[in-house]
């Protein structure tokens, strides 16, 4: 949840075409400033939301400068929240409690929304022993433990870059920073993920 703000290298987003959605469902990609995170329909009128982070920073809230450094280059104890959020009567999302910058929507596949709902979850559950709610005013997180380091260059900015592309997106530019930008659906770049890759797919 640690991250550098950065703007011209923002990742681009390209949602699917719409005329190629036999089903659509409806995303939001939450910019809180430093870190991003997707708010998912987890198919029982609830939203889902994964964020990830150093588990003394994220969970534990020691936020003072020295783990804030270790947390962005040395950190070896990862963290992988989550929390559901139900929208208000009359609207479409929920709007998360810690208030983000923005929220966007993007239509993607309906199934691969599931899709990537279902191995979010299988891996939130692998360490689900080490579950810890971060009880902090408005934000309410569970974290478990992660096998995937946590560092600048492998944040929740990517974990979010991961997901779009998981479910149909095509993605460019690198993401330090938690400013995706959406453009059209159907856009320049191609509808198979790019070369850009870290981590577990």
């Amino acid at each position: 949840m640690v991250g550098i703000v950065t703007t011209g290298c923002a990742p681009r987003v390209y949602p699917p075409p719409t005329a190629s959605l036999s089903k659509p469902a409806t995303i939001y990609i939450c910019d809180y400033g430093v870190h991003s995170s997707i708010l998912l329909p987890n198919g029982d009128g609830r939203f889902v939301e994964y964020v990830y982070g150093d588990w003394a920073y994220a969970a534990e809230n020691k936020t003072d400068p020295l783990h804030t450094l270790s947390a962005l280059l040395i950190s070896f104890d990862p963290a992988l929240g989550r929390r559901f959020l139900t929208p208000q009567p009359g609207e479409a999302y929920p709007h998360p409690p810690n208030h983000p910058n923005t929220i966007t929507p993007i239509e993607v596949e309906a199934d691969k929304v599931a899709d990537v709902v279902v191995l979010m979850d299988r891996r939130y559950q692998t360490h689900i022993q080490t579950a810890k709610l971060n009880d902090t005013p408005n934000y309410f997180f569970t974290f478990v433990k992660d096998d995937e380091r946590y560092s600048v260059i492998h944040s929740c900015n990517h974990l979010t870059l991961r997901n779009l592309r998981r479910m149909g997106c095509s993605v460019g530019g690198y993401p330090l920073g938690s400013n995706f930008i959406v453009f059209p659906p159907g856009g320049p770049f191609p509808a198979t993920p790019g070369p850009f890759k870290f981590g577990r797919e």
